[in-house]
């Protein structure tokens, strides 16, 4: 208690209550002007290094927009909060913000972010330069903890990471100043537990319905699309089979790969399982498929066939909205192909029409180009496992031959302008293919039967016994 109602405030009372934001005194015009002065230098600040570090997020509203919200959210909660109750700062969740932003967008972009909140916190704690460098320091690690949350319990490690740099902030203060009474440090200690189970169940409930709201696929949502029991990836797999292999070796090239080049290998993965989902209209139309040898294409017109081949695309979109896949995943699906050529059916119909008659427009899919990296990998990798599968000949040079050939096609076709794929990218991603390739095709022994395979082993082992008992 610091006053009482209907007491005489003394000066001594009424600098206790204005060190703790509680102060009465009339409008202050000078102090809002420089709050809001500093403020907007702040901002100022965090617009331009958005701008010269992460220029594409300023082409992506919803984005900026779930930073802002998360950095408002913070200063208002932290307002209605810590005023007047200086221990609640140790147990405030701030790192909530920061922990969101990391997991659904980028860790880096996060430790920006908790910069900027640190800065915007300082006038609700008045300026207290150890409250600053906690929220920071706490900021930063949770950036880093929440970075890549694939389980659960993992939501509890940040947590747990928090509340530790929580306390170890605090304690290094209560050092400086030497400050060890018990009672202070019990409270300290306290508040740094509630804030790290705070900060782990409030990222843990907000994430999902955060990354909904503003569009942002997260990385449980992949997980969970990733797993065979999903009911559109389980129709693939019973309805198109030769689709599902060829879906499932795509994403391991393109998911190695992208690990390689360090771009989201989940994502690649799951798009990489997805990308052909429109083939499930009309599964007897290509060729993994046509188990039975019976190829419908040669019923059918050169365009007919264009048309079956290039509206798996669209059919595709159809199906992924039809069942909610994330944008994100969507994207794989009408960029795989970009606006490349069907080749095979367009040579046909100059063949059967002449060149002045076809309208190429017509033999061309939709697009668009693949947009960003992971999008451009799943393309490359589809065309090369395609081209693979299709070769007579795999051996380790011809694995070679084949990959850089397919990548080069889709570099002087432009598909890959708007991917933002560098020339270094693009020879780490021909090395992992060719590394990939060569161990599912790697040379086996040719035996006559399975007796002789087991004879032949059996008899190995005989001999390597007979050597180690002489």
């Amino acid at each position: 208690m610091i006053v009482r109602a209907g007491d005489v405030i003394t000066p001594e009372d009424a600098e206790k209550l204005q060190a703790l934001g509680l102060g009465t005194r009339a409008f202050d015009a000078l102090g809002l002007a420089g709050v809001s002065l500093y403020g907007a230098v702040i901002v100022t600040l965090f617009t331009v290094a958005l701008g010269t570090l992460y220029g594409d997020i300023l082409l992506r509203p919803r984005r900026l927009a779930l930073i802002g919200v998360v950095l408002v959210g913070s200063m208002v909660a932290a307002r209605l909060a810590i005023p007047g109750q200086p221990w609640v700062a140790y147990a405030f969740p701030s790192a909530v913000a920061i922990m969101l932003v990391s997991n659904l967008l980028d860790a880096p972009l996060a430790v920006l972010v908790a910069v900027v909140q640190a800065a915007l916190l300082a006038p609700i704690t008045g300026y207290s330069f150890e409250l600053v460098i906690l929220f920071l320091a706490k900021g930063i690690v949770g950036a880093i903890a929440a970075r890549r949350i694939d389980r659960l319990n993992a939501f509890f490690i940040a947590g747990l990471a928090v509340a530790v740099t929580n306390l170890a902030v605090a304690f290094a203060f209560r050092l400086l100043s030497s400050d060890l009474d018990s009672q202070a440090l019990l409270n300290i200690a306290s508040g740094a537990a509630v804030d790290g189970v705070l900060s782990a169940v409030l990222t843990m409930g907000s994430f999902s319905l955060v990354g909904s709201v503003f569009g942002v696929t997260t990385m449980l949502q992949l997980l969970e699309l990733a797993h065979p029991s999903q009911p559109l990836l389980r129709r693939i797999l019973t309805e198109a089979p030769g689709t599902y292999h060829h879906s499932i070796l795509v994403g391991n090239l393109a998911e190695r790969a992208a690990e390689q080049i360090g771009v989201d290998s989940l994502l690649v993965r799951v798009g990489a399982y997805y990308h052909d989902v429109g083939k499930l209209r009309r599964p007897y139309y290509f060729v993994e498929n046509q188990f039975d040898g019976d190829n419908i294409h040669h019923r059918l017109s050169p365009d007919a066939s264009a048309t079956a081949i290039i509206d798996h695309v669209i059919h595709g979109l159809e199906l992924a909205r039809e069942y909610r896949l994330p944008v994100a995943v969507q994207a794989f699906i009408v960029e795989h192909h970009g606006t490349r050529l069907a080749g095979f059916f367009y040579r046909e119909a100059l063949k059967v029409a002449g060149a002045d008659t076809v309208d190429e427009r017509a033999f061309r899919y939709p697009g668009p180009r693949p947009q960003r990296k992971e999008t451009a990998l799943v393309m490359l990798a589809d065309t090369v496992e395609a081209s693979v599968r299709a070769a007579s000949n795999r051996s380790a040079n011809s694995l070679e031959n084949l990959v850089e050939r397919a990548v080069n096609e889709r570099i002087l076709e432009g598909e890959l302008d708007d991917s933002t794929l560098t020339l270094r990218d693009l020879d780490i991603v021909k090395r992992s293919f060719v590394q990939q390739l060569r161990g599912v095709y790697h040379r086996r022994l040719d035996y006559a039967d399975g007796a002789d395979a087991e004879l032949s082993v059996l008899g190995r082992r005989g001999g390597e016994l007979q050597e180690r008992e002489a």
